[in-house]
C-alpha cells in the first residue's frame, strides 16, 4: 500500500513539473495548466503549430495580394504621369494633340475605376485589420512591460516577435494606401508642368478641366471613415500608446 501511494505521489510530482516547465507555441491559459502527460503536450503543440501556420499563410496571402494590386495601380499612375509630362513636348497638329489627350483622359478614368474597385473591396478589411492591430499593439505593449518587470525573458522574446509582426501589418496597409494617394496627387502637378502654353486655345480649356478632375486624389479608406496613409499609421500608434498607459495605471491601482 505504501509503495502504491509513493508511486502516485511521484507521478503527480512529475506531472506538476511538466505543467510548470512546459512552453507552448500559443498562450494556452487554463488548458496549459491541465497538461498532465507528455503525449498530451505533444498533441497540443502539433495543433497549435498547425493553427499558427494556417493563420500566418492566410494573412500573408491576403497581404501579398493587397500589396501587389496597390503597387500595380501605383506603377500605372507613374506611367501615366510620365506620358503626361511628355505630352505637348513636340510640335504636332491639333487633331493629334486632341487624340493623345483623349487617350490620357481615358487611361485616367480606367485607373479611377480600378481605385474605386479596390476601395470597395478592401475598405472593410483595412478597417478590421487596423482595429485589430491597435488592440494587439496595446495588449502586447502592456505584456512586454509586465515581462520586463517580472524578468520573464522567454515570454518577452515571443511578445517582441508578435509586436514586430503586428507593426509590419499596419505598415503594409497604411503605406500602400499612401503610395497610391501620393502618385495620384502627382498627376495634377504633371499636368501643370507640361507645355500647356504651346497647345491650341481650345485644348487649353480642356486641360484646365482635366487639372480640376486630377486634383481629387485617389485614396483607400478604412470602412469609409479614414484614409489609409501614413497619418493613419501614426494615429494607430498613438492610440495604442494611450491604451497602454491607461491599462498600466489601471493594473497598478
Amino acid at each position: 500500500m505504501v509503495t502504491v501511494i509513493l508511486k502516485i505521489c511521484i507521478s503527480r510530482a512529475v506531472n506538476i513539473s511538466y505543467t510548470t516547465d512546459l512552453t507552448f507555441v500559443l498562450p494556452s491559459g487554463d488548458l496549459g495548466k491541465k497538461v498532465t502527460s507528455m503525449p498530451f503536450y505533444a498533441v497540443l503543440i502539433v495543433i497549435q503549430s498547425i493553427q499558427i501556420t494556417l493563420i500566418s499563410e492566410s494573412e500573408s496571402i491576403m497581404d501579398c495580394f493587397y500589396t501587389n494590386v496597390t503597387l500595380h495601380l501605383t506603377g500605372q499612375l507613374e506611367i501615366l504621369k510620365i506620358r503626361i509630362k511628355d505630352f505637348a513636348s513636340k510640335p504636332d497638329t491639333v487633331a493629334n494633340y486632341r487624340k493623345q489627350f483623349a487617350k490620357l483622359i481615358d487611361r485616367h478614368c480606367e485607373l479611377m475605376e480600378l481605385n474605386h474597385n479596390l476601395e470597395k473591396t478592401f475598405n472593410l478589411i483595412i478597417l478590421y485589420q487596423l482595429l485589430i492591430v491597435t488592440l494587439l499593439l496595446a495588449l502586447l505593449g502592456l505584456r512586454i512591460l509586465i515581462c520586463i518587470k517580472n524578468h520573464e525573458y522567454v515570454t518577452l522574446a515571443k511578445s517582441s516577435l508578435a509586436l514586430s509582426y503586428v507593426f509590419t501589418e499596419s505598415l503594409v496597409y497604411c503605406y500602400c494606401g499612401d503610395f497610391v494617394q501620393n502618385e495620384s496627387e502627382e498627376l495634377f502637378h504633371a499636368l501643370y508642368h507640361t507645355s500647356w502654353f504651346t497647345l491650341p486655345t481650345s485644348l487649353m480649356k480642356d486641360l484646365s478641366f482635366a487639372m480640376m478632375k486630377s486634383s481629387y486624389a485617389f485614396h483607400l479608406s478604412g470602412g469609409k471613415f479614414f484614409s489609409a496613409n501614413r497619418q493613419a499609421m501614426f494615429n494607430v500608434i498613438k492610440t495604442a500608446a494611450s491604451y497602454i498607459s491607461v491599462l498600466r495605471v489601471t493594473l497598478e491601482e
